[in-house]
């Protein structure tokens, strides 16, 4: 038995060393020269590379697209030994981080530019070496030239700018009159119509040109017939190349004019536009009024342009036997709407926006009959168990489960009885905002201040201060529509003489200040730099989008034109403007404004509230996988996905859907980090 083992032993150290020769003369990829520094001790298994580095051929890459045509780029790699000397192409691993720029084969080392989207990106390649792991990275740029004929314009439409230098002219350029210069839009943003002045004839041609490094995109539009509306709706693929070629770059906008009468070409000149990466998520409820009084809710999805009705047949109201749902507003989850029926005084409902709410009659989560309270104004708490309301100047604790009036906690600072309205929680559920002093329930208010109530414990609050006073500017009455910063750190409101929008009154202004008071910061960029104009109910997003707060708020300020926007009519729209969220002291945070995408330009709007999707949790019922915020309905239930984990960003039900590390974040539905 002793000389089996020993003969065992030896026959192990032999295969050892065999194994240990082969490998140092091994040919193979990893392999190495016998006697060299890169050849593994049998007694040190620590693994140690043959190659020092690597060199990539080419080196670097200047790939050119023309006309969204991809092209391809091939790569090898080689690798430098200690000794200067380099190897044969080997065998790799190619990554290049997710992008529109391009993709690269992780084989073969193929890389396709897409054609679409321009700009530099940093490709890593990987050798296994001897056990060990070598890597570099190398950049790639690529450029994108791009020529859209639109429909109803000449194939060749390119010809007649060829060579001409353009000119400006005041009678002859059509100056650039959506989007405005420095505006600022996350990439997300469904791609706008560009609209200009209405200046040319039957004949000519538009040429809508967008540049930045790396990106030339010139869009051909003829002035076909009557109907022309001086505009382009900007292709989608085009768009696309915008938003995420160098997005930290300025973009240049340019409409240039070719008169067909003399052969002259003139310039709108450059209208310049940011982007903030990343992107603006959620969905935007507003009141879209139509038919004198009679308004409907309307829903616009993140990245669409696309309105819907959210109710077609609203419940009757017991009160003045209506169909018309007024004054709504939405959970900080986007799970639930409140909505006032009717006009005037009356009862509100609760709706479940993940349920079919185009059924009539359309279900609510509680029956409205006319023993419910009734309410001007509500705001949900961070949970949306709690609504706090406003009628005639009274503010009420409402559950937003039954609809019905709760008791304050014992203890509490009983809630103001008179002159309050416009009342909003704050999304970390401690404050109240509200305007005090007011001289109606917020119909033509046109005298009020800025006050907060701290909450003190459930269904408790405390006594009410004072942190802003409307005539402490000049000339102005009425602070109102005060709306929270995603993370309550700061309040926006409405300073002005008048609170109703259809008021027309042009002296209000958007102010942001901080709950604890103290001075107050103009948002003059956002509404046209003018300071004072038409402008009204301002809504904080839910969502910070790379160092922006994100605002909508109503304007009467022109959208393009009279014929493709709303030049001339004097109505009310929505406008989104983003807000830096650490302000230098003196600074406008906001940036230029930009329109809402899929508004009606023929009606007016108000009253717009952001929230993320609605959709349920895990273990809710469901009928379908669009219900479930982790997009899976499995046995009648929202269920995580079957067999595998979401990754960071991915959309989620619940915690046990993330991948280790990750938390499923409530208010956004995505899979991220936990902080700290």
């Amino acid at each position: 038995m002793k000389r089996a083992s020993l003969s065992g032993a030896l026959s192990l150290t032999a295969l050892a060393l065999l194994a240990t020769e082969v490998a140092c003369n091994s040919t193979e990829l990893g392999g190495c020269d016998p006697g060299s520094a890169s050849c593994n001790d049998p007694n040190n298994p620590q693994p140690v590379a043959e190659y020092s580095s690597l060199e990539v051929d080419p080196p670097q890459a200047m790939i050119s697209t023309t006309n969204g045509v991809p092209v391809q780029q091939r790569f090898t790699v080689r690798g430098r030994r200690p000794d200067g000397s380099l190897s044969d192409a080997l065998t790799a691993r190619w990554t290049v981080p997710p992008s529109g720029v391009g993709t690269i084969d992780q084989n073969t080392g193929v890389f396709t530019a897409s054609g679409e989207v321009g700009g530099s990106v940093d490709i890593t390649v990987t050798v296994q070496s001897n056990g060990a792991n070598v890597s570099t990275v190398f950049k790639i740029v690529v450029s994108v030239q791009k020529d859209v004929v639109v429909p109803g314009a000449p194939a060749d439409a390119a010809s007649k700018f060829a060579g001409k230098t353009p000119t400006s002219d005041a009678a002859k350029s059509a100056l650039i009159l959506y989007p405005r210069t420095g505006v600022v839009m996350p990439q997300n943003v469904f791609a706008p119509d560009v609209q200009w002045e209405e200046k040319g004839a039957a004949g000519d041609l538009y040429r809508v040109r967008f540049t930045k490094s790396n990106l030339t995109v010139n869009s051909y539009v003829a002035y076909s017939a009557t109907g022309f509306k001086f505009d382009w709706l900007v292709d989608s693929s085009v768009w696309r190349g915008v938003t995420q070629t160098n997005p930290e770059q300025e973009t240049k906008l340019t409409v240039d004019r070719y008169e067909a009468a003399t052969g002259n070409v003139y310039t709108s000149g450059d209208v310049s536009i940011r982007f903030v990466k990343g992107s603006l998520l959620g969905s935007i409820y507003y009141w879209e009024i139509r038919d004198g009084n009679f308004g409907r809710v309307m829903r616009i999805d993140d990245g669409t342009n696309q309105r819907v009705q959210l109710i077609a047949t609203p419940p009757t109201s017991p009160i003045d036997n209506s169909n018309c749902m007024g004054c709504h507003t939405v959970s900080r989850d986007g799970r639930y709407m409140f909505g006032r029926l009717g006009g005037a005084s009356n009862v509100g409902t609760l709706f479940d926006l993940t349920k079919d709410l185009s059924k009539n009659p359309v279900p609510t989560e509680y029956p409205v009959t006319n023993t419910l309270p009734q309410f001007f104004f509500a705001s949900f708490n961070s949970d949306a168990s709690r609504l706090l309301t406003s009628q005639y100047g009274t503010l009420g604790l409402v559950n937003s489960k039954t609809g019905m009036n709760t008791p304050l906690a014992a203890g509490s600072t009983p809630l103001p009885s008179a002159n309050a309205t416009y009342p909003t929680w704050s999304p970390d559920g401690k404050t109240i905002a509200y305007t005090s002093e007011a001289n109606s329930w917020g119909d033509q208010l046109t005298a009020g201040n800025l006050s907060i109530i701290p909450v003190t414990g459930t269904d408790s609050f405390g006594a009410p201060q004072r942190i802003h006073t409307a005539s402490s500017i000049a000339t102005m009455t009425m602070d109102a529509y005060p709306s929270w910063s995603p993370d309550s750190k700061w309040i926006v409101f409405h300073n002005g003489r008048n609170s109703r929008s259809d008021a027309n009154d042009p002296n209000g202004a958007l102010l942001l200040i901080a709950p604890s008071g103290g001075a107050t910061i103009q948002l003059s960029k956002a509404v046209g730099g003018t300071g004072r104009s038409n402008v009204f109910i301002p809504n904080f997003s839910p969502f910070i989008t790379n160092g922006y707060y994100w605002l909508t708020f109503l304007s009467r300020q022109p959208y393009g034109n009279s014929k493709a926007g709303t030049a001339g009519r004097n109505i009310q729209q929505v406008w989104v403007t983003g807000i830096k969220i650490n302000p230098t002291p003196g600074e406008d945070p906001s940036e230029v404004s930009y329109w809402l995408p899929g508004q009606d330009t023929l009606q007016a709007n108000i009253s717009a509230y952001w929230a993320p999707r609605a959709c349920k949790p895990d273990t809710e019922m469901c009928t379908n996988d669009g219900q479930c915020c982790g997009g899976v309905c499995q046995s009648g239930k929202c269920a995580a996905p079957p067999s595998m984990c979401l990754g960071e960003f991915q959309g989620c039900g619940s915690d046990a859907s993330c991948c280790q590390g990750l938390r499923c974040d409530p208010l956004i539905h995505q899979c991220v980090r936990p902080i700290g």
